[in-house]
């Protein structure tokens, strides 16, 4: 995949934004390969979209952001019993884990499994993973943050890890 500075920048992102992207994504170590995929930089991001299920049950989903804003894809390989630290993001992030697994947890230490083919949002609460698959887990995320913002904002453990969980 094309790493940062591949692509050519969008309209309105001056090339000298690009090393800036390529620090923001810098802040986090706990990849062995990450690279920022694509991104795009917008006043406003408005979507919306509606569907009818496999069972015939609506369907609607509507993303709005206010102000300039930036859509990041970022592509990260952890290695087995790797862990990403505790941190959150100022904006969302989708994520999908396209292969491995990992154990999630939130601000109060509680766990969620997430395997191949899984796929949640994360936003501004205190969270981290450790991978729990015997190999790598590749984790493909899309970031929406505010123009300018780091993708990631590292924070300390909250009071519930005392060191048990191995973040």
């Amino acid at each position: 995949m094309p790493g940062i500075g591949s692509p050519p920048p969008p309209p309105g992102i001056a090339p000298s934004e690009i090393p800036r992207l390529a620090e923001l994504t810098g802040q986090c170590p706990f990849a062995r390969r990450q690279s920022l995929v694509a991104f795009l930089t917008r006043d406003h991001l408005h979507a919306q979209g509606k569907a009818l299920t496999s069972t015939n049950e609506p369907f609607e989903v509507r993303f709005k952001s206010e102000g300039p804003g930036t859509v990041s894809i970022q592509d990260a390989a952890v290695t087995a019993g790797g862990a990403n630290g505790w941190h959150s993001h100022p904006g969302m992030v989708f994520v999908t884990v396209v292969s491995g697994s990992i154990t999630w947890y939130d601000e109060n230490c509680n766990p969620t499994n997430y395997n191949a083919g899984d796929a949640w949002v994360e936003g501004d609460k205190l969270h981290a993973f450790k991978v729990t698959s015997a190999t790598t887990a590749h984790l493909m995320a899309v970031f929406v943050t505010a123009q300018g913002d780091a993708l990631r904002t590292d924070q300390p453990a909250p009071s519930c890890d005392t060191g048990n969980l191995g973040l």
